[in-house]
């Protein structure tokens, strides 16, 4: 019934009413005297009939039978501890309790007369001798201080046996509702009750933070089922766990700095070593293969070639690795990990440490990071060389039992962890990069080690010792870290492969806006965007070709028509480009390379302004004046940056446009900017998978009339004056770079165009993008809007009949028969013209002029037949 509730933990029976529990011999008797209605109510008795006895002693015997109740005349009651909540359906009390023991009672008129008779009768007097009264004595120190102290109380029984009080534990902020609130008030219990939610929520939340690997038969992961994480993880704090893998603390882990500065020595060691080919081709094709006996799948050799960012990423894994082995290796760590050290990684380690230690001493007393003292530089020798045997240690371990035995292993689980608020672990489109990481630094620390050990004489060549450390333990079915990492890499990416990502797109109802995530636009405001773009390049452009106010670009500028202009792109000269075509010999002949420099020696305004006499009557530039021209050149080329990205059609990747060039190259690169029927096609070769697969895909994107034209007029009147002042007022010896946006002999860092969208997006846009928040953008306007449906990296060559009728694919047809003589090497016509038409549809979206280039048909060579087809089709219409 609802009048009372059982306490299991205490055993006993609580009125809800009365805010007391009640023995079981008084059970009986309570119910009928105090709570007789609901009695008969519950009984379903009629009250007016006296049957009040017997409803009372029903319910007394059904709640004896329904629970186990203790007799608080024979048995003892278990009473809570002080430090715990008050029970919220018993009566609270501010009372006092003695300060000597546990004795409490509530407060009264006479609790003081209470507490200093228990006071004195317990803790002050002497025994009592017999046939004397009792003599109060001498108060002790130590029982100097209060008799009593103010508590907060409940006791369960109102009388009788055990009806003593107990203190429990009340918050302060309920201790102030207590005090402004009658007894049993609401709002105190609410408050109660809010208390040990909270604690109760506290060590749910702290129970929550220890993994529990069991799961219902429902809960499915196939990816965890292969990493075997949960069972890894099972009953460990995961939060205490992943800081074991983070990277060195420079003020509390300086040792390991100096051990993360060695790895990175080391790592540079290697990639120097397989540049400058000190391991034959042979082994740089057999390390990049997984398979035991023979050499990779298609011969490929070790690619090197990354990025800084992205070695620097590459070599973080490697340093958290050892950072996380030193750790684990310390006696002060009790977690209970899987991973057993062998005895060579444990000698190793101690090695290494021990080295960091004695270079970060004599670090400290050199007073600065690198002495090029002879005694320093040994040890860092020392140190680099034991940091590569430790490496290698910790690659060569055979596993015969629990695959986490391997510190490697158990380092990789731990960084599965996914520390993102609401993550448990990572899944593999995260986590694969990381295994790629610790494969690429892996391949490169054994071909170290097969160098040094071949530079010391302890084998003839390299490939003896690279052959059988690749048998040991660099291949599938060697039962090592670097065989499981390379089995759960093929798995991530098939798993990867066969699902979807998380969608972030979202369109307006009429589809004229569009949101990313948090940020978005709509697209009249992306076709203005890109407007007030072109705009401002056209002014600085003119501001390049050194304008004098009071002159009018089309009086002064020659004109260039490009749809006459001629391209040959199979031609593979070093430094050739279509402005190299005696095609375009006329259309060219008013500019040139020379003229913004005769345009500055032939005008006295532009003469005062850059260049004077030296009292010896040499000829000096003014450096001030050729730095301001530069800037403005460098500010131009961001603008341009960002058309060619935004308007050639889908935008490539950072990397491949940044990568285009303007001319052939000595090393037999074919440049990616081409003129064809009036609009320049941007060729992009590289893509962001080259270093794994060694191959590349050709990809074509056409810029619209307006765009082009800014880029013709820069490679044919801007760039050589710009070549022509680095030679004569820096003295530039070097050739001139072919890039289109050059840094020294290399091309800009892609971080540049990312500030260049977000600053111009910023003011112009009213949002921040970047590359990969503008590439989904683009994709999802081109899905929405354009009948294409997307801009395809690689369209394929559709099956004709006349091609099968020649016993080869249409393929084969574009690739090796009936080529053009001015195709360049690698394009197929087919191919290319896709992309036009699709470059072409977006130039019309953003609000181009869409150019269709000169007739492939001209009106005189149509056949008779052919004319009266169309009129006859006019007619109809």
């Amino acid at each position: 019934m609802d009048l009372f509730i059982f306490y299991a933990k205490h055993q006993v029976l609580v009125c809800k009413p009365c805010a007391h529990a009640v023995a079981p011999l008084h059970l009986v008797n309570h119910v009928r005297s105090l709570h007789a209605h609901e009695a008969c109510r519950d009984a379903g008795l009629d009250f007016a009939k006296f049957r009040v006895h017997k409803a009372a002693k029903t319910i007394a015997e059904c709640l004896k039978e329904k629970y186990s109740l203790l007799d608080p005349r024979t048995q003892a009651i278990p009473r809570p501890l002080p430090t715990d909540p008050p029970l919220p359906d018993l009566k609270l009390y501010r009372g006092y309790q003695c300060s000597r023991c546990d004795y409490a009672i509530s407060c009264s008129k006479s609790s003081q007369r209470l507490l200093e008779r228990h006071f004195n009768r317990k803790h002050r007097i002497l025994p009592q001798k017999k046939g004397q009264p009792a003599k109060s004595i001498t108060i002790l120190g130590e029982d100097k201080g209060p008799m009593y102290r103010e508590v907060y109380c409940q006791r369960f029984f109102a009388s009788c046996h055990q009806s003593s009080f107990f203190t429990v534990h009340v918050p302060t902020q309920v201790q102030e509702l207590v005090k402004s609130r009658p007894r049993g008030h609401a709002d105190v219990f609410r408050a109660l009750i809010e208390e040990q939610l909270t604690v109760g929520t506290c060590e749910q939340d702290a129970r929550a933070k220890i993994y529990n690997s069991q799961v219902s038969k429902t809960e499915v992961s196939p990816w965890l089922e292969m990493t075997r994480w949960p069972r890894y993880f099972n009953g460990l704090r995961m939060a205490d766990i992943a800081p074991l893998a983070y990277a060195a603390n420079p003020i509390t882990e300086p040792a390991l700095i100096v051990v993360s500065e060695s790895f990175d020595r080391l790592i540079e060691r290697a990639h120097q070593s397989i540049c400058e080919d000190k391991i034959s081709v042979f082994d740089q094709a057999q390390i990049n293969s997984f398979i035991a006996g023979r050499s990779g799948k298609h011969d490929r050799m070790l690619m090197v070639k990354l990025q800084k960012s992205t070695f620097r990423a590459y070599k973080s894994i490697w340093t958290r690795l050892l950072c996380f082995v030193y750790r684990t290796s310390q006696p002060s760590h009790n977690g209970p990990l899987l991973h057993r050290f062998t005895n060579a990684q444990l000698f190793h380690l101690d090695r290494v440490m021990r080295l960091a230690k004695e270079l970060s001493s004599l670090q400290r007393l050199s007073g600065c990071p690198w002495s090029p003292t002879e005694g320093v530089e040994e040890v860092v020798c020392n140190l680099d060389r034991a940091c590569l045997q430790l490496c290698i240690a910790l690659l060569d371990h055979t596993l015969q039992g629990d695959h986490f035995e391997s510190v490697v292993l158990s380092f990789l689980a731990v960084l599965g962890i996914d520390e993102n608020p609401g993550g448990v672990f990572r899944g593999p489109l995260s986590y694969s990069p990381d295994l790629s990481k610790f494969i690429k630094m892996a391949q490169m620390l054994v071909v170290q080690r097969s160098v040094v050990a071949a530079e010391e004489r302890e084998v003839e060549h390299p490939s003896d010792m690279l052959d059988e450390m690749r048998e040991r333990f660099m291949v599938r079915g060697s039962r090592t870290a670097f065989d499981w990492a390379c089995r759960l890499r093929s798995y991530a990416k098939k798993v990867v492969s066969n699902t979807t990502s998380l969608g972030y797109i979202a369109w307006s109802e009429d589809g004229s806006s569009v949101t990313y995530k948090d940020l978005g636009f709509s697209m009249d405001a992306l076709r203005k965007f890109v407007a007030i773009q072109v705009n401002k390049a056209q002014q600085e452009l003119e501001g390049l070709f050194l304008l004098h106010p009071d002159e009018s670009r089309d009086d002064v500028v020659p004109l260039v028509h490009l749809h006459r202009l001629h391209d040959d792109h199979s031609c593979g000269k070093k430094g050739w480009n279509f402005l190299k075509d005696q095609r375009n010999a006329d259309q060219l002949r008013e500019g040139g390379d020379r003229w913004l420099l005769d345009r500055v020696l032939e005008n006295d305004w532009l003469r005062d302004e850059m260049v004077d006499m030296s009292p010896e009557s040499q000829l000096r530039w003014k450096k001030k004046a050729v730095q301001a021209y530069f800037e403005k050149v460098d500010q131009f080329l961001e603008r341009l940056l960002l058309l060619i990205h935004m308007t050639g059609g889908q935008p490539p990747r950072g990397t491949e446009l940044i990568g285009l060039q303007h001319s052939n190259t000595a090393q037999g690169q074919h440049r990616g900017i081409f003129i064809e029927e009036g609009l320049i096609s941007t060729v992009t070769s590289y893509y962001k998978g080259y270093n794994i697969t060694g191959s590349t895909k050709i990809i074509h994107r056409y810029l619209p009339k307006e765009v082009s034209e800014l880029l013709v007029y820069y490679l044919w009147l801007i760039l050589p004056f710009w070549q022509q002042l680095d030679i004569l007022v820096y003295k530039r010896k070097d050739p001139p770079s072919t890039f289109l946006w050059p840094k020294e002999n290399e091309a800009w860092d892609p971080s540049r165009l990312t500030r260049v969208i977000s600053r111009e997006a910023r003011l112009y846009l009213d949002t921040a993008l970047g590359i990969l928040t503008y590439r989904h953008l683009a994709i999802a306007i081109s899905r929405q809007h354009l009948s294409c449906g997307g801009f395809k990296r690689d369209y394929g060559v559709d099956k004709k009949l006349a091609d099968e009728q020649a016993t080869h694919g249409s393929w084969i047809a574009g690739t090796v028969y009936a080529r053009g003589l001015q195709d360049a090497p690698g394009h197929v016509k087919a191919r290319s013209s896709e992309y036009r038409a699709v470059s072409r549809e977006w130039h019309s979206f953003l609000g181009f002029r869409v150019y269709f280039g000169a007739r492939k048909h001209p009106l005189g060579e149509y056949s008779n037949s052919e004319l009266y087809s169309k009129k006859r089709l006019k007619d109809r219409s």
